[in-house]
């Protein structure tokens, strides 16, 4: 059975929540750790981010697919974005056939992306995160 992880939050100003934006984070998350290579030397963000992000449909719901480069490794993740009653919700979802490297990077891009948003984290396990910033 696929189990999901959610991210939400309450959109601010003009902020919009669809796959565009999604796909922009996630492409800001990749830029990132490109740069983390480059400081390396090394080619760190094809391990970091071992997919390649594909836009799909299905039944008239678009969704992201991350396919992963080494199908013995990282198989795939499948994302949504949408705003449901002013929650700004990303669905992060680990199918069947998923691998225990498809969980990890999962839960480690649900965290960027709450953080990213600062937002709250429903995890995997039933757990929540907070990222949001809190009153002084």
């Amino acid at each position: 059975m696929p189990k999901s992880a959610f991210v939400r939050w309450t959109p601010k100003g003009d902020e919009t929540v669809d796959l565009a934006t999604l796909k922009a984070a996630l492409e800001a998350y990749r830029e990132k750790l490109a740069k983390t290579g480059e400081q390396l030397g090394w080619d760190y963000a094809h391990y970091a981010f071992p997919y390649r992000i594909e836009e799909k449909e299905k039944d008239g719901l678009p969704y992201l697919e991350l396919v992963g480069h080494d199908p013995v490794m990282y198989r795939r993740l499948l994302m949504t974005a949408q705003t449901v009653d002013g929650i700004g919700v990303v669905q992060i979802t680990l199918p069947d056939d998923a691998t225990q490297g498809d969980s990890n990077k999962a839960n480690e891009l649900a965290r960027y992306l709450a953080k990213h948003y600062q937002a709250e984290l429903l995890l995997f396990n039933g757990r929540v995160q907070y990222f949001t910033v809190g009153k002084k």
